[in-house]
């Protein structure tokens, strides 16, 4: 077969998967977001594989309320972020935000 290739990766402008409020990109929502987007808005900690997964309001900023409101669902039964936040997905709405990195997702 000449001329024909498969290859199992994204093209390059296909919108990236990720789950919201995964901040670290490890395919998992955890304790360890909301500590590491602190570290990263108030600390110089190191930058975000996925702005857009940090994102957990989904207002387009990365901001202390996204810690706030992920720490909420997580720990005292808040309302979940917004799609896609039980499963990998791409954003739904425009935004500045991307991910520089691809997540964690199958």
């Amino acid at each position: 077969m000449s001329g024909f290739r498969l290859s199992l990766e994204p093209a390059p402008d296909a919108p990236m998967r990720f789950l919201r409020g995964d901040t670290d990109g490890n395919g998992a929502s955890n304790l360890t977001d909301a500590v590491s987007l602190l570290a990263h808005l108030f600390l110089s900690g190191p930058a975000l594989p996925c702005a857009d997964a940090a994102d957990a309001d989904d207002d387009g900023q990365l901001a202390l309320t996204d810690a706030v409101l992920a720490l909420d669902f997580l720990f005292r039964g808040g309302p979940r972020p917004p799609a896609p936040s039980r499963q990998c997905g791409c954003d739904r709405t425009e935004d500045a935000l991307g991910c520089d990195l691809e997540p964690a997702c199958p």
